[in-house]
């Protein structure tokens, strides 16, 4: 009995020291990972509006663009995420606060955030997705940094981020699962999309949804489950796990009152209450785009062929 015991007690051993090694080997690939720096091509800036339509349009961009779900209303951010297993992400402050932006922070430092996901240091951003959005136009890139810039200062120092242990298992891999988006970019062909017309089209649905569905609903917008979220993204392609059979005026009320075609609410996990203030234009063009796309099952993987990042 007491050899069982040595050999139970053996085994045991050995696989807390795999668990160990292989736990340290995690976290310092991982640690690497985010040290990495990328180069850019140098970074021009944008001329930035200051009449009062382009600030409101902005403030309005800002909000149905989903900027305010991680950053607030004021711009001043917060701790996004706190989960045991994710780990902490923060939501930058974007003022000229304490804690916020350096006081020589210009529109190219922005597009280097905004288009690239990379720091000043050359770092990339943690989750902040700029893979999903770098495609915005000039103009209305320029808009939406033209309101944060315009508003007042808040001081609100945060902590750092500190990925969890799955967020760092995802580091290691090769996408990093959105942790890292830097490294999901084409640094040296940023796409931006400054020929696309406001208008009920297939062209300016794509580059609505692209900017504001994928962080949850998956880059073939199939659904599945949202890291540190308890309630998983629904289907949006025209399947029957999804949209088949939402009529505009279905779809429009999902968007801005939070109501599926059954009655049912839509948990405020998807921010329906910010999409509210998207005009009946953008509505309808994300509808016109969502049909066009292929219908697939709920979770579908995802492939570089169902991506909806590509153009």
């Amino acid at each position: 009995m007491k050899r069982t015991f040595r050999i139970i007690g053996v085994v045991i051993g050995l696989l807390l020291a795999v668990g160990l090694t292989g736990a340290g080997i995690v976290y310092a690939r991982s640690n690497a990972r985010l040290a990495t720096t990328y180069e850019v091509p140098t970074m021009a800036g944008i001329e930035l509006p200051t009449d009062a339509e382009s600030l409101a349009e902005g403030e309005r961009l800002y909000v149905t663009r989903g900027c305010v779900e991680c950053h607030t209303q004021d711009a001043s951010g917060q701790i996004f995420i706190d989960d045991p297993a994710v780990g902490r992400v923060i939501a930058s402050n974007l003022t000229r606060g304490e804690g916020g932006l350096d006081s020589d922070y210009d529109s190219s430092d922005w597009l280097r955030a905004l288009r690239h996901g990379i720091d000043s240091d050359g770092t990339g951003y943690y989750v902040m997705p700029a893979h999903h959005f770098n495609h915005y136009s000039d103009a209305d890139m320029g808009r939406i940094i033209a309101y944060v810039e315009s508003l007042e200062p808040v001081d609100n120092v945060l902590p750092d981020h500190r990925p969890g242990p799955l967020a760092r298992v995802f580091l290691t891999t090769p996408t990093t699962e959105g942790f890292l988006p830097a490294v999901l970019v084409d640094h040296e062909n940023i796409d931006v999309w400054n020929d696309v017309e406001a208008a009920v089209s297939e062209e300016y649905g794509h580059y609505l949804v692209r900017g504001g569905c994928l962080g949850c609903h998956t880059e073939n917008l199939s659904g599945g489950g949202i890291p540190g979220e308890a309630i998983p993204a629904s289907n949006i392609t025209f399947h029957e796990e999804g949209l088949t059979g939402w009529t505009l005026e279905e779809f429009a009320t999902a968007m801005r009152n939070g109501m599926r075609p059954d009655g049912s609410v839509i948990d405020p996990a998807m921010p329906w209450y910010l999409y509210s203030r998207m005009t009946d234009e953008e509505i309808e063009a994300m509808y016109v785009y969502l049909q066009s796309v292929e219908p697939l099952a709920y979770g579908t993987e995802l492939t570089e062929e169902n991506s909806v990042l590509n153009r």
